[in-house]
């Protein structure tokens, strides 16, 4: 599973103007969740029963970014029902000035409670490289904090703000920063 430690492929999530390494630019929030959707099936994989659906519409004009699915067993007597698992993953880019209200708005009240699910990540990709030469002058970030840890509590603030009763959304912050 992802954890908050984990250090995906960081070069994957930048565009370079050139073979000489410069102007470097983020790629746009398409890329980086077909990017995670990609690395958990692969990772879970199917084997284990789960499927992971990228653009999800669970109704006209909304998407979803990720729904991860699966199904648990129990057994309640001499039959086995099967439960339905799933987790909406909504991911934005660190320069989307919907970071502070995207797990309320947009997480929680249209793709969560309308379809009586009850989990979701709400996942931002970290890109804030202050100093860093090469990424082009025009990139801003909504999370403009100095450290990784800074800008995980900023984004638990936003998403502890979100949650109600009966809903369980997971801030999570993937550093994709150029080293």
């Amino acid at each position: 599973c992802i954890t908050k430690s984990t250090v995906l492929n960081r070069p994957l999530f930048w565009s370079q103007a050139s073979l000489k390494r410069k102007n470097f630019r983020h790629k746009d929030e398409e890329a980086i969740s077909d990017y995670i959707a990609r690395w958990i099936s692969n990772q879970i994989g199917r084997e284990a029963g789960v499927v992971v659906n990228r653009e999800v519409q669970p109704r006209r004009g909304k998407r979803t970014d990720i729904l991860v699915e699966a199904w648990s067993h129990s057994s309640e007597g001499e039959s086995r029902k099967e439960i339905p698992l799933s987790v909406t993953i909504e991911v934005k880019g660190c320069w989307n000035s919907e970071i502070k209200t995207g797990a309320r708005k947009q997480l929680l009240e249209d793709y969560l409670r309308p379809f009586s699910r009850t989990h979701g990540i709400f996942l931002v990709a970290w890109f804030h490289s202050p100093g860093h030469s090469s990424i082009a002058s025009n990139q801003s970030s909504e999370l403009k904090y100095g450290s990784v840890y800074q800008a995980t509590e900023a984004l638990s603030e936003y998403v502890e703000i979100a949650e109600e009763v009966g809903f369980r959304i997971e801030p999570f912050i993937l550093d994709c920063r150029l080293q």
